[in-house]
């Protein structure tokens, strides 16, 4: 199970704690601008890429594949960026 150490701001000031995850769900096809997304979507569908039923949408996925590494390792060069 993978453990993520952070810094919690209190307001007695900051607190350490390493958190266990053992639940991970990812959203995808989701952004803070939905004009932007949209037009991402689009530019995905013209390279022949479905657009999802709805926006945004949840994926559950093995905590294990949760990171904070600065690199990862990826099996070929179409790997997508969004990480």
């Amino acid at each position: 199970m993978p453990e993520l150490d952070l810094t919690i701001q209190r307001r007695t000031g900051p607190e350490r704690r390493r958190i266990a995850i053992d639940h991970l769900t990812i959203a995808g096809w989701t952004g803070r601008d939905a004009r932007a997304r949209d037009h991402h979507i689009a530019e995905l569908a013209a390279l022949g890429i479905k657009p999802p039923s709805a926006a945004p949408i949840f994926y559950r996925v093995a905590a294990a594949r949760l990171t904070a590494a600065s690199r990862i390792e990826v099996s070929g060069d179409g790997s997508s960026g969004e990480v």
